[in-house]
């Protein structure tokens, strides 16, 4: 039985829909897809998935070593339209949404105690680099301005490997029986 690792990341995210209907969706058991907050253009919150459960909010995703992103993570989806059908060009973010977002951050991370810096806040794009882009043009260094935390850069598109299990050698190389099996957690 592996432990329940800690929550310690945010991952924020870009609904491609209007917040009624991003509501509707992220509500819907049969989307397949969930996240513990959304935030309209307005700078209205609504809470959709209890903390203490899992959102499906991250997909294939990989950051600092570790997989299955939502095990570690809560996920705040942002009202947006960019790429959504119809829709043409770039959507702006609005005055209300950063001050929300950067409301909801500080609430989590205090309560949480999450560190207040880019390597736990971070963008779906940073951690599912080669699926996704969102939240396009997000001024996220603004956002780590208004909650006081570090706006340093994040390495971007690292891959890590992280086995589920090691050989254990009789000796250094290959070349040598195994002796034994580590596996992930132990």
């Amino acid at each position: 039985c592996i432990p329940h690792d800690p929550i310690d990341l945010i991952v924020l995210h870009a609904t491609v829909g209007t917040f009624p209907s991003s509501l509707s969706w992220l509500r819907n058991p049969s989307s397949g897809v969930s996240s513990h907050y959304l935030i309209s253009k307005a700078g209205d919150i609504a809470g959709l998935v209890d903390e203490t459960e899992q959102a499906w909010h991250a997909g294939v995703s990989f950051w600092r070593g570790r997989t299955d992103l939502n095990r570690y993570s809560i996920g705040i989806e942002m009202e947006n339209l960019t790429g959504m059908r119809g829709f043409v060009g770039t959507d702006p973010w609005t005055e209300a949404q950063t001050p929300a977002a950067a409301w909801l951050i500080g609430n989590i991370t205090g309560r949480r105690r999450i560190a207040k810096n880019r390597q736990h806040i971070v963008t779906h794009a940073e951690i599912a680099p080669r699926r996704k882009t969102d939240p396009i043009r997000f001024d996220i260094n603004g956002l780590m301005s208004r909650i006081g935390g570090q706006a340093a850069a994040v390495e971007s598109d690292v891959w890590y490997v992280v086995p589920s299990r090691v050989n254990i050698r009789q000796g250094p190389g290959t070349n040598f029986p195994v002796a034994a099996q580590a596996y992930r957690g132990q």
